[in-house]
């Protein structure tokens, strides 16, 4: 397992994107977004927890005025490429 604490700042988006072997789990600990998860799109605020499949294209953007923070699990770990103190999943 990964786990993983991510700070998205105010308008950030991550790009859509799959882990074709690992189920991922989304907290949200601050702040509101909307979530991407296959064909399926809601709003998130703290305490959301969103799961995603294996296979499955997800993003998240943040949407309002403060820093978007959630937790991020993954099981298995998906491959992650290292450098210097920031990371970004290999491939």
């Amino acid at each position: 397992m990964s786990v993983t604490i991510v700070h998205a700042d105010p308008g950030s988006r991550q790009d859509e994107h799959v882990h074709p072997d690992s189920t991922q789990v989304y907290v949200v600990m601050a702040g509101t977004g909307h979530m991407l998860v296959g064909d399926e799109e809601s709003e998130v605020t703290p305490g959301t927890m969103i799961r995603i499949p294996p296979g499955t294209k997800h993003a998240i953007r943040n949407t309002g005025e403060e820093r978007l923070t959630y937790v991020s699990a993954t099981v298995p770990p998906f491959p992650v490429q290292v450098e210097g103190t920031t990371w970004r999943p290999a491939g």
